[in-house]
């Protein structure tokens, strides 16, 4: 007797889609969560948007990170921050810029989105940079490792963005690029 083969076809696990949930800093209690524009992010009103690429649209643009943050507390909408950042590569900002936005964020008060445009390299970037920093990733962890785990697999996507995490957050990162794309220059 002849069997014939499966060709049931099984779809590999998409991944993230919406606004996802990632990791808590254990001082503020603030939850951070990760999105991009093409994968259905959704903007949770009262949340602090880092828009990292996802050129997202908002009353209210935030980018003075020494603004009055009780200026902010009057309109009934979304702040964003913006950061020039360019896809697959790292942004030229020193340590002390991630410990003044985390400063920001937990003045803020705000549970905060961070987004680019797929959700993946830089927002698993700056994802894996404010966990390790506030704790919310714990200490002895790779940071990529548990974004991946956490928030999706194809997080942190080029060599550049690896080492940049190593070199803000002082933390060996043993996980290796999501997409094995060379990018040169970067």
């Amino acid at each position: 007797m002849i069997h014939a083969l499966d060709t049931t076809y099984q779809k590999e696990s998409a991944c993230h889609e919406g606004t996802t949930y990632v990791f808590t800093d254990p001082i503020s209690k603030l939850k951070f969560y990760g999105g991009g524009d093409y994968r259905g992010l959704i903007i949770y009103k009262g949340h602090l948007i880092l828009d990292v690429g996802a050129n997202i649209s908002s009353e209210v643009l935030y980018d003075n990170l020494s603004a009055d943050t009780k200026e902010l507390q009057k309109y009934n909408t979304t702040p964003v921050i913006r950061l020039r950042w360019f896809d697959y590569s790292v942004p030229s900002l020193p340590f002390a810029f991630w410990t003044d936005l985390l400063d920001v964020i937990r003045a803020e008060k705000r549970d905060v989105i961070c987004a680019c445009m797929g959700g993946h390299g830089r927002t698993g970037t700056i994802l894996s940079i404010l966990g390790a920093i506030t704790e919310g990733i714990p200490p002895n962890i790779c940071p990529v490792s548990f974004i991946r785990e956490h928030y999706c697999k194809n997080a942190v996507e080029s060599l550049s963005q690896i080492l940049y995490i190593e070199k803000m957050t002082n933390r060996t990162v043993l996980a290796t690029p999501a997409d094995e794309v060379t990018w040169l220059g970067y």
